[in-house]
């Protein structure tokens, strides 16, 4: 005797509108042909100024600047930059010139890509546009144009303030290209606004830059908090599976490279190289190569969002950060205590002994460490998930000693309803494969077992097996 099985979570219903709900995006006509004309002329526009700027920038890292008014990089007069660590003029300057161009050529070419595989969708249009603005203007080269060539101005700070501003209505429309709810449109549109005596009047006390510390803190973190708040509520209650997918992608993306930019700050922040150094080269690569997994991240949730699994991959990404961070304090905690106890026995300033218990002791704990974590990560974050694995293996416990098909049956259903909640749900028991075709349909009716959270009526539509699909049309 067989059986068959047939459900289908709610949260996996397709939106109405095409297969992806994706029509609202689509461009064609005059509408596709002005959207790309505007993204050349823009995109070209601000490549032909970044080319113009790189000249001039490579200029400015070599020379020296008066204290505290140095651009990014330059090197203040009269700087004492140990023999050792100093480097030629020219290979500095070039260095960062070249990790400034690797940056943008990234970006772009993630952008690049964008576009060529959804040329027609207005938000895939968007995102690259924003990407390669992002790209050109994030590392400061056209502000040495401008400071080069005050005729620039203008022109350069229009760049990078379209491409600030993108960049922030990209988080208030992602993944759907829509401002969710209607309002959040004004509140973008207020902080786009607010932003523009910053780059075009960065001397107005109108410019953020200028306020006091306490006020700027307070005005940016309110509005970012309202930033992340709507992006929770789109996920929570307006995004079908598939943008939810999206977003995880973006936020995983963020969240790393974000983690990493912050983690190589804290680490400059102490070890401090100075401007003209090996070890400055060294942070300006790590802090560029951090970032560049935004735009990947963004590409992936673009254009192939189901290519890998996303929830496995922010499962290993926190349980390895948390048991990263752990370890290294133990790790950094045990040597300390053990070098100072053995120094107080010994009255030796020697940490072998130290350095090789506390690395045994890290190796130790290392995968006891890493199965409670997980533990905790699944109770935490993947609560559903957890609850069903128990569930799963209760009812197998129950496969030894269940021996009648109908309470066997009954038990699988229920373990089918609680732990991936679909909205219809059917056991068909089929006779043996001897039996005539006929008899299937009739023979099953009087050995199914059902369990339906929602009327009958909503869908019509059987399988050949006679189980009900739910959303089988929609």
């Amino acid at each position: 005797m067989s059986g068959a099985l047939t459900e289908q979570p709610a949260e996996d219903r397709r939106e109405p509108g095409g297969a992806d709900g994706d029509t609202h995006l689509l461009l064609s006509g005059w509408h596709l042909a002005a959207a790309r004309a505007v993204w050349a002329v823009l995109a070209l526009g601000a490549a032909v100024l970044y080319a113009a700027a790189l000249p001039a920038r490579y200029a400015q890292l070599q020379t020296t600047c008066a204290a505290g008014a140095c651009a990014p990089g330059q090197v203040a007069a009269g700087t004492l930059v140990p023999s050792g660590a100093h480097l030629p003029t020219t290979t500095y300057a070039g260095a960062l010139l070249a990790l400034d161009l690797l940056f943008a050529a990234v970006y772009i070419a993630t952008a690049l890509v964008i576009l060529w595989r959804r040329s027609a969708d207005r938000m895939a249009l968007f995102v690259s546009l924003m990407l390669v603005l992002w790209g050109l203007t994030f590392t400061g080269t056209m502000d040495a144009l401008a400071q080069l060539h005050p005729l620039w101005f203008v022109p350069t700070a229009g760049v990078r303030f379209l491409g600030a501003a993108l960049i922030t209505v990209f988080f208030y429309v992602f993944p759907d290209g829509r401002f969710v709810p209607d309002w959040a449109r004004w509140l973008a549109g207020l902080w786009v606004f607010s932003q523009v005596p910053k780059y075009f009047w960065p001397a107005a006390p109108l410019n953020p830059d200028r306020w006091p510390h306490a006020l700027n803190f307070v005005v940016s973190t309110g509005f970012l908090g309202v930033m992340v708040a709507l992006q929770v509520y789109r996920y929570r209650w307006v995004s079908s599976a598939q943008r939810r997918r999206q977003t995880k992608w973006v936020v995983l993306g963020i969240a790393v490279s974000l983690s990493v930019y912050l983690i190589v700050l804290l680490v400059g922040y102490v070890v401090n190289p100075g401007p003209g150094t090996a070890g400055y080269v060294l942070g300006a690569a790590l802090l560029n190569a951090s970032l560049l997994l935004i735009p990947i991240a963004i590409a992936i949730a673009i254009l192939r969002d189901q290519l890998y699994d996303i929830d496995l991959l922010i499962n290993r990404s926190l349980v390895y950060g948390i048991l990263t961070g752990v370890l290294a304090a133990l790790y950094a905690g045990s040597i300390f205590l053990l070098g100072w106890f053995v120094r107080t026995l010994t009255h030796r300033q020697d940490d072998s002994l130290a350095i090789v218990v506390s690395t045994l002791g890290v190796a130790a704990v290392f995968q006891p460490l890493r199965r409670r974590v997980q533990f905790g990560i699944e109770r935490r974050f993947y609560r559903r998930r957890y609850n069903a694995a128990r569930a799963l293996e209760a009812f197998g416990a129950a496969l030894h000693s269940e021996v009648e098909m109908a309470g066997l049956g009954e038990q699988l259903v229920a373990v089918i309803q609680r732990t991936m909640e679909p909205a219809h749900v059917s056991l068909v028991l089929l006779p043996p494969r001897e039996a005539p075709k006929e008899m299937w349909d009739a023979g099953a009716s009087d050995h199914s077992v059902s369990v339906s959270s929602e009327p009958a009526s909503r869908n019509g539509s059987r399988n050949a097996l006679g189980t009900r699909r739910p959303y089988d049309g929609e």
